[in-house]
């Protein structure tokens, strides 16, 4: 069980992914084209036992869910991934220039990993690792908030997440490296959010570490947890920090919404099969 199909932006409700391809009912006038359909319809399609180190970041019902139960999401909802993931490959492609410049670095780009977690597989994809300078680079696309929470200069929820999430590519992926970079791609930059805090359109950011030995005690925890609830059907709620509960506000500061569970309103696929947050939903409506 997994991602079925799409809540229709242009209000005709739940459509399987068949329906929406061929036989669309806003056609056609698509809410997008059916090649970027097709893009973030794939991001979720899991394999059984095993686990992503982008999944490491997201608490154990979430996980459940989104690989036991049939869901369908708004396909804007996906499309931030899918940039990130047309970032990688335009990356990928800069290299073959650098022969023009005679710049030469022995790099290797989206090298992946599998090994094995307790009674599970993680796997990932390391962006970039230069041989040359043992650097490994992570590239991102995100809102300036998580940028400055990254820098520090801004407190919250999910800057930790990034760092535990880089340290498990060096951990598993390349243990060689010798510094962590995160490439931060800010996608609502603006003129005046440069001039307010600083931040520009691509931050390079350092990652600390964090020990090798707390990193793999940290990541079995993580995949037991996961590993237990696929087993048993069981699993624990979610707290009010993996909820990122927490006022909305414009990037000038003036709130919007007050103090709610914003990663379940405004980011979670599959929030709508989540009793937790039905539970939540019934109770203030």
């Amino acid at each position: 069980m997994s991602l079925k199909g799409f809540d229709c932006p242009r209000g005709f409700g739940r459509v399987g992914i068949e329906k929406c391809l061929n036989d669309c009912p806003a056609a056609p006038l698509r809410c997008m084209t059916p090649e970027m359909l097709v893009t973030v319809y794939r991001e979720f399609q899991p394999r059984p036992g095993v686990y992503h180190v982008t999944e490491s970041k997201d608490p154990p019902q979430k996980i459940w869910l989104q690989r036991n139960r049939d869901f369908y999401a708004d396909p804007r909802s996906l499309v931030a991934m899918t940039l990130g993931t047309g970032l990688h490959l335009l990356m990928e492609s800069a290299p073959k220039r650098f022969a023009e410049y005679g710049y030469l670095e022995d790099v290797e780009y989206e090298t992946p990993f599998e090994v094995s977690v307790g009674p599970a597989k993680l796997v990932g994809r390391i962006d970039r690792y230069s041989k040359t300078t043992k650097t490994l680079t992570d590239y991102k696309t995100g809102k300036a908030y998580s940028a400055l929470l990254l820098k520090g200069d801004r407190q919250g929820n999910g800057k930790d997440d990034y760092i535990w999430q880089i340290n498990r590519y060096r951990v598993y992926g390349r243990p060689e490296a010798e510094r962590m970079v995160l490439e931060f791609s800010i996608k609502d930059w603006t003129v005046a959010e440069s001039l307010e805090t600083g931040l520009q359109p691509i931050e390079t950011i350092l990652v600390p570490f964090i020990s090798d030995d707390k990193v793999r005690e940290e990541t079995e925890r993580v995949i037991g947890e996961f590993s237990a609830a696929e087993e048993t059907g069981k699993f624990r709620r979610c707290t009010e920090e993996e909820q990122w509960w927490r006022p909305v506000k414009s990037k000038f500061g003036k709130v919007m919404k007050p103090r709610c569970p914003t990663r379940c309103l405004y980011y979670c696929q599959v929030s709508g099969v989540c009793p937790q947050h039905q539970t939540w939903v019934m109770e203030h409506s």
